[in-house]
């Protein structure tokens, strides 16, 4: 996929998905949401990825889709932590962080999580 292809279409995209949700105010902190990553799956590829989350959160800042993966990841991880299916799904998104740490490919990469859980 294309991350650049949804530039400019996630916020709304966002907002009506969970506008009949209570996806939001059953997330947790963002930091937190890393540490229960990590403790589901504490593999070094893992590993790596949330330090690049926490260390470069500049760049967790999507500017063209006006959300960041601190406001997403919290709540697509909410709805994650307990579907045995689509963790694995999830799982291989995180990590292609590594392969592209564009604020629009890690906005992108929860996106595709979200559009499933929706």
């Amino acid at each position: 996929m294309d991350t650049h292809y949804y530039d400019g279409k996630w916020l709304t995209l966002y907002q009506d998905i969970i506008k009949d949700k209570d996806w939001e105010r059953i997330s947790c902190s963002f930091e937190l949401t890393i540490q229960q990553i990590n403790a589901k799956w504490p593999l070094a590829k893992v590993i790596t990825v949330s330090n690049i989350l926490l260390t470069t959160r500049q760049q967790n800042y999507d500017h063209k889709n006006k959300i960041s993966v601190e406001q997403l990841l919290p709540v697509v991880w909410s709805q994650i932590k307990g579907n045995v299916d689509l963790q694995p799904v999830f799982l291989e998104q995180y990590l292609d962080i590594l392969n592209g740490t564009c604020p629009q490919g890690r906005t992108t990469r929860l996106f595709q999580i979200l559009m499933l859980l929706a």
